[in-house]
């Protein structure tokens, strides 16, 4: 109606508004759903770095209950989602969305049966970046802390985790991994030798001509002042000597088993099994007999008496000593007969000059005597 009160043409909704207990209840709900979900990763965040394993991952276990069966049940139900679309899958028979290559694109039925297995690739007992990230720590931790027993590659593989579980995608640029022994020439291996470095045998390798070098280092005075080198060598030689072996009696047995025979084996556990151990076996002897053959050559010279050794000493300083001072008197011989020579080779050049300018002067005399002979 024209000229009416606006307040009068709005009518009010006939419910209330929401009432502040139920505002309260809702931020209630909020807040606690809040600290639940980050409950966990609060812990995990605020633990100590150099806190030891047991405490740590006591830590994780009481603050991730909570998160971890929901995380749990979130990949047990994506499980059940995957088997129900294979399922699907197997039945409608689709078209792959890719390339398959050297097969048709067609989904078959074989490729999702009951004989495959399709599930997440997730880890259900870690659901945060910050457990994976602790978990990683105190594996490197771990290696940190004796790393000897964890072989060559565990300080590699633990640091790989770490940045694995820090999300950097090019590990290779900013970690280098460890490099791999390669097969050496006996020369280079002696040389590491006497560096203190680490020696491996390689099965494709010359045994004999290794053995051989590796022995005739041994007898060197630089190896047998060095008890470390010795032994490193020893070590060595050993290595090719059980790789020598193994070669050896796995080309006998193989060599008095006719081929036919080899294959039916191959299908036979039980035979493959004896024929190792045949191997094993014959290795074993042949390694005790190269081994004795070594031996003598492997056992270093008895220490003797190290007064014995201090008189040696002496005797080749003095025999050092009474040759430099042969040479000296022979050299200074040397000189004083040169220096004799030299004088008489002066006085000899001195009279001549003397006999000369007495020439001269008797032939100036004559000349003089005959001109006037001739004026008179």
């Amino acid at each position: 109606m024209v000229g009416m009160d606006l307040r009068q043409a709005i009518m009010p909704l006939p419910f209330k508004e929401p009432s502040q207990t139920l505002y309260s209840l809702l931020g209630t709900l909020v807040d606690s759903g809040r600290r639940f979900a980050s409950m966990a990763d609060m812990k995990v965040g605020e633990m100590n770095g150099n806190a030891p394993v047991g405490t740590t991952m006591a830590i994780m276990e009481r603050g991730t209950k909570g998160m971890s069966a929901i995380h749990k049940r979130l990949h047990y139900s994506q499980k059940i989602e995957f088997k129900l679309l294979g399922r699907i899958f197997a039945m409608d028979v689709p078209m792959y969305p890719y390339q398959v290559p050297g097969a048709p694109p067609e989904i078959k039925q074989t490729d999702f049966d009951d004989r495959i297995d399709i599930l997440p690739v997730s880890d259900p007992n870690i659901f945060s970046m910050s457990q994976r990230i602790a978990l990683a720590q105190t594996q490197l931790q771990l290696a940190q802390s004796n790393p000897d027993i964890h072989g060559p590659n565990g300080m590699y593989q633990a640091y790989r985790k770490m940045y694995e579980a820090l999300g950097v995608t090019n590990i290779e640029a900013v970690l280098q991994p460890p490099p791999q022994p390669m097969p050496m020439n006996p020369a280079k291996e002696n040389q590491e030798a006497l560096k203190g470095g680490a020696l491996n045998a390689f099965p494709e390798q010359n045994h004999q001509a290794h053995i051989s070098a590796h022995l005739a280092m041994v007898s060197t005075p630089v190896a047998q002042a060095n008890a470390a080198i010795i032994m490193t060598l020893q070590g060595h030689i050993s290595e090719h000597i059980a790789l020598m072996s193994e070669l050896q009696a796995q080309q006998e047995v193989m060599a008095s088993i006719p081929p036919e025979q080899q294959m039916m084996m191959q299908q036979d556990p039980n035979a493959m099994k004896a024929m190792q151990d045949q191997i094993a076996s014959r290795s074993a002897e042949l390694a005790a007999e190269i081994q004795e053959q070594y031996a003598q050559a492997l056992t270093p010279p008895p220490s003797e008496d190290p007064l014995v050794t201090i008189r040696k000493q002496e005797l080749a300083l003095r025999g050092q000593e009474i040759a430099q001072k042969q040479d000296q008197f022979e050299k200074k011989q040397n000189l004083e007969k040169e220096k004799e020579r030299n004088d008489i080779l002066l006085d000899q050049q001195r009279l001549d000059q003397q006999e000369e300018i007495a020439n001269q002067r008797d032939q100036t005399a004559r000349d003089i005597a005959a001109m006037k002979a001739m004026k008179g």
